[in-house]
């Protein structure tokens, strides 16, 4: 019996790794590929000219930089949300089952119905619009991209609130009854015991942060429509033109390059990580 588990176990891992190779590895090979080449009536190599286009092209320059700033900000601002909403649902004892839905309804609502009611709250002809986000002391690129990500935080904030009080009941209350004993405060036991031990959960904060980011395109086009502002031109608006216009070498090209800087950056934070785990 124990032998026939080990094996439907096996099978199955080998089916799971052959799913992850063909839907995730072979796409990416694919799209290495075809940054390199023309994909015309003739396949021919074209080596880097894809990508030194892509750097004398302005709107993929305006894109992959706004992209940038965008994801700078939301992870701060996505942190300092779900991390004190998670601390104190925690600490005031709430079952996990019941604060589950209310956080997670943003996400089940239709983003068309999402980015109408933003755009009546934050349009230029509206109060919030009008007297807040369009002050004329204002820089222009900060409050045409704060809506946006306003709207960005309150419809992803569920997930990183859950991930925060998932990393909470992971740690030994143990932990924390030693620590008293020795006379910390609660204040220390945050700092020194808590935020220590979260270095995981933040971690996996920042990946969905980052995977979220890439998965607004449907809001902008709504919110801003097809020729939004220069400040609010993202990657999805320059991928959206590329595929209309068929340009598959060089959406290829500028996906690699965006993915190059954000892999780096993961690599850095996922050692620095382990190595304070360690």
């Amino acid at each position: 019996m124990k032998g026939k588990i080990n094996a439907i176990t096996n099978i199955l891992f080998y089916i799971g790794l052959g799913l992850f190779f063909l839907f995730h590895i072979v796409p990416v090979l694919m799209n290495i590929f075809f940054s390199v080449i023309d994909y015309g009536k003739k396949i021919r190599f074209l080596g880097l000219q894809h990508y030194i286009l892509l750097f004398k092209d302005k709107l993929f320059i305006t894109a992959f930089s706004n992209n940038i700033i965008f994801f700078l900000l939301a992870i701060p601002l996505m942190i300092l949300v779900a991390y004190p909403l998670a601390r104190i649902l925690s600490s005031c004892g709430f079952s996990f089952r019941w604060i589950k839905l209310p956080f997670l309804i943003p996400i089940l609502v239709p983003s068309a119905a999402i980015t109408h009611v933003w755009s009546i709250l934050f349009g230029e002809e509206n109060f919030i619009g009008k007297y807040i986000f369009h002050l004329s002391g204002w820089k222009a690129q900060w409050q045409d991209i704060l809506p946006l990500l306003i709207l960005f935080i309150w419809k992803n904030c569920g997930y990183h609130i859950l991930i925060f009080m998932i990393g909470f009941m992971l740690i030994p209350s143990e932990i924390y009854e030693a620590s008293a004993i020795d006379g910390a405060s609660k204040r220390q036991q945050e700092f020194y015991i808590t935020l220590p031990l979260m270095t995981g959960p933040f971690f996996i904060s920042i990946l969905f942060t980052f995977i979220q980011q890439l998965k607004i395109g449907r809001e902008l086009l709504l919110l801003y429509g097809e020729v939004p502002k220069e400040s609010l031109y993202l990657l999805p608006y320059y991928f959206r033109e590329e595929f209309f216009n068929m340009n598959i070498g060089r959406m290829s090209s500028a996906a690699v390059i965006f993915s190059i800087p954000i892999l780096l950056a993961f690599f850095t934070l996922y050692k620095f990580i382990s190595r304070k785990e360690n």
